[in-house]
């Protein structure tokens, strides 16, 4: 079964590097995706390599054992500012996300009080298949929205868990969310 894995990885690996070797200089977007799925897929080999170091009964312990955690500690969401990401303690399951300022992300003239005002890009939410079904992912979500409002920063979701799924079941969260028509298509 792991040899199904490495080749996945390596098929994600070459086409990661086809995206690089294209001929015209991606945009500020397309550069932001091939960094999320490049830390992606080191996130993945790592994964896979420490893995494949495991026996067949080990994994299958160390799984229920971390699913068994997780359900008691699901609730505690840590903000990692280092890292920047808002992660289970485990650090298993995060939101990723990046801190630009409000004048790189919207081409709408700002006011001398948005100035200084910051966007969170939300990247990328991650959650393992033992804690999927939990509710996981929204308790990252909230806990990052409630950040941003309890900063005074806006937010851009990159994400699509956030923008297709998260925002539509959370609409109070909304009225934070830097609006489409005054974002850079760039991004």
């Amino acid at each position: 079964m792991l040899v199904d894995f490495f080749g996945l990885i390596e098929d994600a690996a070459s086409e990661i590097e086809q995206r690089f070797s294209i001929s015209s200089l991606p945009s500020d977007r397309e550069q932001a995706v091939l960094q999320v799925d490049l830390a992606d897929f080191l996130e993945c080999r790592a994964f896979v390599n420490m893995s494949a170091k495991k026996s067949f009964s080990q994994e299958k312990t160390s799984d229920s054992s971390a699913a068994a955690e997780g359900a008691a500690k699901v609730d505690e969401i840590i903000w990692d500012e280092e890292r920047h990401r808002f992660k289970t303690p485990d650090g298993k399951a995060y939101l990723r996300y990046a801190i630009k300022p409000l004048t790189h992300c919207s081409t709408t003239k700002q006011t001398e009080d948005e100035v200084d005002k910051q966007v969170m890009l939300m990247q990328h939410t991650f959650v393992p298949s033992v804690f999927r079904g939990q509710g996981v992912a929204a308790k990252l979500c909230v806990a990052a929205f409630q950040h941003c409002k309890d900063k005074g920063l806006l937010v851009l979701p990159v994400c699509t868990y956030i923008s297709d799924t998260f925002l539509p079941r959370n609409p109070q969260w909304e009225d934070l969310v830097l609006k489409d028509s005054n974002t850079k298509s760039g991004l």
